[in-house]
Parts: structure tokens; C-alpha cells; sequence
């Protein structure tokens, strides 16, 4: 292309990065926001930017990272949120009122079903088969992508907090009063096995790996697994004994639970042990979620928002004017050192590219002066920095946008 050219970074000054792809993030948890609501039990983002998050009074939807959030949805009490895509999601809440949206949870339709309990989790098996549990042991069912329920058969009346269908015919159920107990199926919910009822305690949030892995959380600090598929369920090593609310594993290895009182655990080993994080909070947090291993939202009492692993500072302020520039996704990534990034600009104007760390901290200026129009390519060497995410921003006077990056050594 004539009017391309190449700039090249040689990162030559030392840098002390305090971020290390293993690092144990205790003190990078932040309070971002507060919706106006006493609960938020379920919060759920698609992306660096776009999530949906509900509780008493509602569902809200955040386009900046949870900074900011809009009321979407305030009929109700909502309890629990699914998506089988980033446009298309359930959610399941009090008096047995389900919402479908087609959007990624811009509007919401409200779903009839035949019953009245409150609704406490929902899990889908795949676009047609869908699942929903709550109070008294209530099991609804639906194999046509949620439009229609029907009410299963459970010889329990112990609330139901968790559901986690590996695919239409298998899964598990997870809840209790005053007892641990699972429910396990192989026929589609049409008969439901209990493979644990242990009195003393109860479950509140529960997570699949597969067929065999199932990890369950609920009252002091509880924190079950089994390797198969419900055999057996030995006790974690979970390292409190406040009360877990949810649990979230973003691969097969790291997972994260949240709780009464600020709790904030992580894993590094598929949930065997867990460390203990800092989450600047007291409030109890009811709901948690990754997008990947190192960033991700928590929500609970009184409205609260909870984030880690996204710099403070850099949102996505991205102009609605269309083909003003344009910033590529780096290519390799991940990247071990050196990262090609283009961008492209239609008309002359003064822009800048820069690097951030995961805290927001400016990592090195790439391009930062007049550019005709044209499209170009820059070559950012990580030689010199950890493994870990970072961000690069082309901005101009009009207009940001921001990227993620993986560097991996």
C-alpha cells in the first residue's frame, strides 16, 4: 500500500511489571459502580465492555465495563441469567416469571409459565432444551428454546439454587434447606437420582466441568467435588467459613467464588485448594463471572459491582461515525515477543497509539503525532515485559478505541 509504513518499537528501558500471568490478583478487585437496588444475585458480560446484571427490581444492561448501567428491565424481581449466545438469554426470578431476550439483553420478553414459586437458576443444555429450578424443588423444563415449560416430577421439596446441564439428557441440580443435596438425571429430567444429602449445611451455587467434574459451594465455606459424576463428594480445601454464593471456573484450571462479607476465593488447580483475595468490601456478593481467567465481575448487597483485571481509565468510546479510523485486532495473539498492530485512518488528522497495563498505567507510545490518510502497521516487542493482558489504544481528538492483547512467555 503507498501510503503504509512501518514503525517499529525497541523497548530498550528496564520495566518492572507487576503483573505476572500466575500472579494471584489480591489486591486488583475494585468497586466500579453501585446500581440502585438493595440485591443484584446474577451478573453476566459478554465481553470487556457488555454485560447484563439483575436482582430486586429488575435487569440492567452496561456498554463501559460496568461503569455505568441502564434499566432494561423493571417489573420484577430476577434471580438468575443464562445466555446461549451473546445475543440470546434467559432469565428466571420470583412468582415463576421467565424473560427470554434476542439481543444480548437489550429488551426482554416475558415467558407464561404455570407456576408460582420463585425461580433461582437456569441452565441451558443447548438452543431448544433449557432447564429452571427454584423454590420448594421446583424443576421446569422446556425443549423449545424457552418459549414454552413444563413443570418435572422431583420427590424433594428442598429449594433448588443451582442447575448445570451438560447437554439435553444430563446434569445436575444443586440447593437445600438445612442439607447439601444433588440431584443428578440421564434421562432429560424425567427421573432425577440424589447423589448427595449430607445434613448440616446447604449449597447456594454449583459449576460443571464436564460429564464426571461437578464442584458445588454453599455455607461455611463449603466447597464440594466429584470426579464421577457424583459418586463421591469430598470437601475442598476452601480456606473459610463464610457463607459461598457462587462459583466460577473460566477454564479448566482457575476459578473463582464469591460470598458473604466481601469473600473473594480463587483456584488455581480445578478447585482442589483455594487463596484467599482481597475484594475491598464487606458487602455479601451473590454472583460471579469471567470472561477469562484474569478478568471479572462480582455483584451483591446493595447494588454493589465489583471488577478485576480491566485498567481504570480505558473504556471503550468508540464513535457511532462510521469508518472514522479503524484499529485492528494485533495478529499473533497471544504473542511471544513481538505483535504486528494495524489501524487505519481516512483522512489526515492527529492520532495516538499506546500500550496499557492490566492497571491502566501507560506502557509506551507507539505513534503520537500527524498522519496522512492511509493504513498502517506498527511491530510492538514485548521483549522486556511479563506474561500477561494488555491493552493498545488509537485515539484522536474524536475518537478511542481500545484493544486486548496477550502476551505469553
Amino acid at each position: 500500500m503507498s501510503t503504509a509504513f512501518l514503525f517499529i518499537l525497541k523497548t530498550a528501558s528496564s520495566f518492572l511489571f507487576l503483573f505476572l500471568l500466575n500472579f494471584n490478583l489480591q489486591s486488583q478487585w475494585v468497586q466500579i459502580s453501585t446500581v440502585p437496588t438493595s440485591q443484584l444475585s446474577s451478573v453476566k458480560f459478554f465481553d470487556a465492555y457488555t454485560g447484563v446484571t439483575c436482582g430486586v427490581g429488575g435487569i440492567w444492561r452496561s456498554t463501559n465495563s460496568g461503569v455505568n448501567w441502564t434499566y432494561v428491565w423493571y417489573v420484577a424481581d430476577i434471580n438468575a441469567l443464562s445466555f446461549v449466545t451473546n445475543s440470546t438469554g434467559l432469565a428466571a426470578g420470583n412468582d415463576g416469571r421467565i424473560l427470554k431476550t434476542f439481543d444480548g439483553g437489550l429488551t426482554w420478553n416475558v415467558i407464561i409459565t404455570s407456576v408460582s414459586e420463585n425461580l433461582y437458576a437456569v441452565s441451558i443444555a443447548n438452543a431448544t432444551v433449557i432447564y429452571a429450578v427454584g423454590q420448594a424443588g421446583r424443576i421446569l423444563k422446556s425443549v423449545n428454546g424457552g418459549n414454552t415449560w413444563s413443570a418435572q416430577s422431583n420427590p424433594l421439596s428442598d429449594d433448588l439454587r443451582g442447575a448445570f446441564m451438560n447437554d439435553p439428557t444430563f446434569g445436575f441440580l444443586a440447593g437445600g434447606n438445612s442439607n447439601e443435596l444433588v440431584l443428578r438425571t440421564v434421562t432429560g429430567g424425567n427421573n432425577w437420582l440424589t447423589v448427595l444429602n449430607e445434613a448440616g449445611n446447604n449449597l447456594k451455587g454449583m459449576y460443571a466441568f464436564n460429564y464426571s467434574d461437578v464442584i458445588v459451594c454453599g455455607t461455611n465455606g463449603r466447597i464440594r467435588k466429584t470426579t464421577n459424576a457424583g459418586t463421591f463428594w469430598p470437601l475442598m480445601a476452601s480456606g473459610t467459613s463464610t457463607q459461598l454464593n457462587s462459583i466460577y471456573f473460566a477454564d479448566l484450571s482457575t476459578g473463582y467464588s464469591a460470598g458473604n462479607n466481601g469473600t473473594i476465593i480463587k483456584s488455581t488447580n480445578a478447585g482442589v485448594s483455594w487463596t484467599s483475595q482481597q475484594s475491598n468490601t464487606t458487602n455479601n456478593l451473590n454472583s460471579i463471572n469471567f470472561i477469562n481467567t484474569l478478568t471479572g465481575w462480582a455483584v451483591g448487597q446493595d447494588g454493589i459491582v465489583m471488577r478485576t483485571g480491566i485498567p481504570v481509565g480505558i473504556k471503550n468510546n468508540e464513535s457511532v461515525e462510521p469508518n472514522e479510523f479503524e484499529l485492528y485486532q494485533n495478529f499473533p495473539n497471544p504473542f511471544n515477543p513481538k505483535t504486528i498492530i494495524k489501524f487505519k485512518i481516512k483522512d489526515s488528522r492527529f492520532v495516538s497509539l499506546k500500550v496499557y497495563d492490566l492497571l491502566g498505567r501507560e506502557i509506551e507510545t507507539l505513534v503520537n503525532g500527524e498522519l496522512k490518510a492511509g493504513e498502517y502497521e506498527v511491530e510492538f516487542d514485548g521483549s522486556d515485559l511479563g506474561s500477561g493482558i494488555y491493552f493498545y489504544q488509537l485515539a484522536s481528538d474524536r475518537k478511542k478505541i481500545t484493544k486486548k492483547m496477550l502476551l505469553i512467555k
